[in-house]
């Protein structure tokens, strides 16, 4: 009888799962005595530590192609139930309909989705990357800002959250409203963080580092404060100081988002992702998803990050890495 490995997602962890999965079925000449099924809505695996950047071709590559050519299939879907004590698993298709599928072994690697604060205005005036989609919209919102009034708002972001993500996305943003808005514009990225510091999880080794990168881009930090409200044209803080803001950023994971602040306000949400309520199960399958969330994990340099992706550059504009 033909056992099965269910993985749960086609993100970096899933589809690592399933590609070393086939590579020890084949080291052990099992071919054909397990299948690996990958679900998830669609086989692509978006790179999610970079959708803060400009660029977003290659952002969400086709692995069904892949995954097929190591053995494995990919089944479009979500996984909507875990019985971790029956070993099966409720997929819900993308036409509604609803497939129980037994498994062997569960790798449960479905990610996180961005945790959305009850913040007035926060739906209608702030934007995230917390999938391709959402980066795609601030792109083309971004995009814009040259056809509309020259205003404060408009030329003023505010990135919310001061983790790794907003650091990125803050210092990366200078470009980004140059590309959009001209060499010569005149324009405020500012960055909030209910933190004494951006950064302050990444140990004080990076302190000095993420200071000078930010400085160096031009960024304004308000730290020790936390958005109050967003409006159209502004975003009011717990201080009670009111910012204009065209774009205001959300940060999903330690990540930040941007947005202008005319029309749409371009705030940035960088905080912190929360796992998928979509799924529900025993507490021994959500201890599963625990585990296999990445912390702060060291990267062999000479800092801690949150998640490996980011050993390759700390901060967005390669302004300093620390090696």
């Amino acid at each position: 009888m033909t056992r099965k490995i269910l993985i749960a997602g086609s993100g970096f962890a899933g589809v690592w799962a399933a590609l070393s999965a086939m590579r020890a079925i084949a080291e052990a000449g099992q071919e054909g005595a397990i299948d690996v099924v990958v679900v998830s809505p669609a086989p692509r695996m978006v790179i999610r530590p970079r959708l803060y950047e400009a660029v977003e071709a290659g952002m969400a590559p086709e692995v069904g192609a892949l995954l097929a050519a190591a053995g494995a299939r990919h089944l479009p879907g979500h996984i909507e139930v875990i019985d971790a004590a029956g070993r099966t698993a409720t997929v819900v298709r993308p036409d509604g309909t609803r497939e129980v599928i037994a498994y062997d072994r569960f790798v449960l690697a479905a990610g996180s989705v961005l945790h959305r604060p009850d913040v007035p205005g926060l739906a209608d005036h702030a934007f995230d990357v917390d999938q391709f989609e959402s980066a795609q919209a601030l792109d083309a919102h971004l995009k814009s800002l040259a056809s509309r009034p020259d205003t404060s708002a408009r030329n003023t972001v505010v990135i919310a959250g001061g983790g790794l993500t907003g650091i990125e996305a803050a210092t990366e943003m200078p470009l980004r409203l140059r590309a959009c808005l001209g060499e010569g514009s005149a324009f405020r990225v500012i960055l909030i963080d209910t933190a004494d510091r951006p950064g302050g999880s990444n140990g004080e080794a990076a302190q000095p580092l993420i200071a000078e990168a930010l400085a160096h881009a031009g960024v304004e930090v308000r730290a020790g404060v936390r958005v109050a409200r967003i409006e159209a044209g502004a975003v009011a803080l717990s201080s009670g100081t009111q910012r204009p803001g065209g774009i205001r950023l959300k940060r999903s994971r330690p990540r930040s988002i941007s947005m202008p602040l005319t029309g749409r306000a371009t705030v940035w949400l960088a905080w912190m992702r929360s796992v998928s309520p979509r799924t529900r199960g025993s507490s021994a399958a959500m201890s599963v998803c625990r585990a296999n969330r990445s912390g702060a994990t060291n990267c062999g340099r000479a800092h801690q990050c949150q998640s490996w992706p980011h050993h390759r550059h700390c901060f967005a504009n390669g302004v300093r890495t620390i090696r």
